[in-house]
């Protein structure tokens, strides 16, 4: 898990080795010009979700103990601070605001739903923003600090089934908004406004197309936020991920699909999402993209980045794809020529960490917590030598298999992964076609 820091030049990872027994937060330069800078004294456990703030050089992860974690790498001596935790479940998304005073995430509040808090970064403070009817999660903030989106899973239309006597919710959810302040107006009402001429308009236009200013300093009224949820005007679907740009809402929608023929692993399965904007001045909601995985804003607000299966895309935030048909790589199309990404492996290393980390895992994952009364450690020492002579891909799967066989335990598998797949055989049937004889059974 990688992502950038402010000053563009350097990069902080959660990363591990093939000899540490946990992965540790590490600061990288992008250029190669200084060495590693590992930070070892942080206890990080396994980092399930990491955002960088805005404005300053503090990183808020998520981690596999339900953590909620900020850490702080401004001073020579970085810090860390718990600033939430959740006892029924893993944090559910981050999203800081543009002036880095609030940050917003997913925390599940009961074993069967999840709400938005708001955390307070200079006083420690949490609150609950939303009361959930089952999961709100994926928050954003909008630029201009007015609103906080999310989606929320909060609507019940059944739907009877076609082949049975039976009812489902395919759907669910939908696009949500928070109003900040108590003196916002519902932004999903429309207003009259006054004709606006062609010079007001291009005016506006060269203003948003300008350098972002400074961001803003949110102030955030939290007497009554709860009951400052607001659905979007939109229909119920199935939503993925929702991101505030100036004047604009973006989401992602995905089709309801069966699960025949679906791939197992996600990034092998169709890229069929799509990716829509509601303009909040207009009340317009538009479609910008279709065949889209997922989705990601750039901290300029003015970047899109998307990702259609094995392929990446910039566009212009807010705006549609281009319609030509060609789909090569370059600046008119926005498609990324990810060809000309080479990556060094060596093996023998890569081996090593995977073999570690697949020990790690099942330390920190497993269903009890003593393994059931399995020596892991001794596991570890009579089966790490052995990574040392594994010379294909394949050997190195048959060892992960014997490893977690040591467990006996259901559902530890070990799928996937850069070696030649054996021969698909599909299970036969029985060779004979049965016929009741209704004579002899009389």
């Amino acid at each position: 898990m990688l992502t950038w820091l402010n000053d563009h030049k350097r990069l902080v990872a959660a990363a591990s080795d093939g000899d540490s027994d946990r992965e540790v937060l590490t600061i990288l330069t992008a250029d190669g010009s200084a060495p590693a800078q590992p930070l070892p004294g942080l206890d990080v456990g396994r980092v399930v979700d990491l955002e960088v703030a805005p404005t300053r050089d503090t990183v808020a992860l998520a981690n596999h103990r339900n953590e909620l974690q900020l850490v702080d790498l401004s001073g020579e001596t970085p810090s860390m601070g718990q600033l939430d935790r959740s006892p029924y479940g893993r944090i559910e998304g981050m999203a800081w605001s543009f002036d880095s005073r609030w940050l917003a995430y997913g925390f599940p509040d009961t074993a069967q739903t999840t709400a938005i808090k708001l955390g307070q970064i200079e006083s420690g403070e949490t609150t609950f923003a939303t009361r959930p009817v089952l999961r709100d999660t994926r928050p954003a903030f909008d630029p201009e600090g007015k609103y906080l989106y999310f989606i929320g899973q909060r609507d019940f239309d059944p739907v009877y089934d076609e082949l049975h006597f039976d009812l489902g919710f395919p759907k669910g959810s939908r696009p949500f908004a928070i109003t900040l302040r108590k003196d916002l107006d519902n932004p999903f009402i429309p207003r009259p406004k006054p004709p606006e001429s062609q010079e007001v308009a291009a005016l506006k236009k060269a203003e948003a197309e300008e350098g972002p200013p400074a961001p803003p300093r949110i102030e955030i009224e939290l007497d009554g936020i709860t009951d400052r949820v607001l659905a979007f005007p939109v229909n119920e679907g199935r939503y993925g991920r929702i991101e505030g740009i100036k004047g604009k809402a973006l989401f992602s929608t995905y089709p309801i699909e069966g699960a025949r023929g679906r791939a197992r692993n996600e990034d092998d399965r169709p890229a069929r999402g799509v990716l829509e904007s509601y303009e909040l001045e207009t009340q317009k909601q538009d479609r910008l993209a279709d065949g889209l995985s997922d989705f990601w804003i750039g901290r300029d607000g003015k970047t899109l980045l998307y990702q259609a299966g094995d392929r990446l895309r910039v566009l212009k935030a807010g705006e549609k794809a281009p319609e030509k048909k060609d789909d090569k790589p370059s600046r008119e199309s926005g498609w990324i020529d990810l060809g000309r990404v080479k990556v060094s492996i060596q093996p023998a290393a890569e081996w090593k960490q995977m073999f570690q980390e697949a020990w790690r895992l099942q330390r920190e994952q497993f269903w009890t917590e003593d393994l059931s009364g399995i020596d892991w450690d001794a596991v570890h020492r009579l089966y790490r030598p052995l990574v040392d002579r594994v010379t294909t891909r394949s050997e190195f799967s048959d060892l992960l298999w014997e490893l977690q066989g040591e467990l006996g335990t259901s559902h530890a598998y070990e799928m996937g992964g850069e070696y030649r797949p054996g021969p698909n055989y599909r299970q036969g049937f029985l060779g004979v076609d049965w016929e009741f004889d209704r004579d002899a059974s009389e």
